[in-house]
C-alpha cells in the first residue's frame, strides 16, 4: 500500500466549507439581521453618546421631578413659570472621539497636509530623479 501523497476521493469535496466556517457564517448572518432590526436604537445611542446626555430636573410643590419626554422638556423650557425652577444637568459628557469617528465615516477622513522642512523652518530641497532602467 502506498504511503502519503495525493489519494483520489480523499478530503473535503471542492467548493464545500468547513463545518466551523459554516457555523460562523450562520452566527454572522443572525448578528447582521439583529443589528439591522435594531439599527435605529443603535444610531440613537451613538448620537446621544457623541453629543452627551442631559437630564432636566424640575422643582415643583411635590418636590424634584426628572423630565425625560422631549416634548415636555421643550414645553417647560419655552414657558417658564413663576416659582418653578428647573436645571439641565449633564449626566454624561459628549464623547468627542466618537463624534469624530462618526463624522469621518459619514464624510470621509479629511485630507491632511504635511509640510516638510528643516529644523529652522526653511523649505527642504528635494531632488527627484526619474530614470529608466534597462534590463
Amino acid at each position: 500500500m502506498p504511503r502519503g501523497g495525493k489519494r483520489r476521493g480523499a478530503g473535503r469535496p471542492k467548493g464545500t466549507r468547513d463545518p466551523q466556517t459554516q457555523q460562523k457564517a450562520l452566527v454572522e448572518a443572525e448578528y447582521r439581521a439583529y443589528m439591522l432590526r435594531e439599527k435605529e436604537a443603535l444610531w440613537r445611542a451613538q448620537r446621544e453618546r457623541a453629543l452627551g446626555v442631559y437630564v432636566l430636573v424640575v422643582r415643583t410643590d411635590a418636590g424634584y421631578q426628572r423630565v425625560t419626554d422631549p416634548a415636555e422638556i421643550e414645553r417647560i423650557l419655552m414657558t417658564p413659570k413663576r416659582g418653578q425652577a428647573h436645571w439641565l444637568i449633564e449626566a454624561q459628557p459628549p464623547d468627542v472621539p466618537l463624534a469624530k469617528e462618526i463624522n469621518n465615516r459619514l464624510m470621509g477622513v479629511p485630507t491632511q497636509l504635511h509640510e516638510v522642512g528643516t529644523s529652522d523652518g526653511a523649505p527642504l530641497a528635494v531632488r527627484i530623479v526619474h530614470q529608466q532602467v534597462r534590463e
